[in-house]
């Protein structure tokens, strides 16, 4: 696959957010990534177990050196919804909030 179908697209979205290598891609795309990957729940576990969260963190940190207020409150949704879906996955949703943080 070239990058242009759909599966060949998710499978360079995939490698791209799981990689954690920093790479070209501006944080307004990695975002853009991280959120269609929250559209599928076949596409978003295998980005949270490939440890995808830590590249869209460093995105929405390089959006906020910019200046980027909307990549960055972007980011930090889809963030909370993969840590939220993290948490599912990990049973403990129950005691965890959307930031997959331990509940008080």
């Amino acid at each position: 696959m070239d990058g242009t179908t759909p599966t060949g697209a998710t499978k360079r979205t995939l490698r791209a957010l799981a990689s954690g290598a920093p790479g070209d891609d501006p944080p307004a795309r990695v975002v853009d990534d991280a959120t269609d990957a929250l559209e599928s729940v076949e596409t978003a576990t295998r980005l949270v177990d490939a440890g995808g969260v830590g590249r869209l963190a460093r995105a929405v940190a390089g959006a906020a050196r910019d200046g980027d207020d909307a990549t960055v409150r972007r980011g930090r949704e889809a963030l909370a919804g993969l840590c939220a879906f993290r948490a599912a996955l990990d049973g403990d949703a129950a005691t965890r909030d959307a930031a997959g943080r331990p509940r008080r």
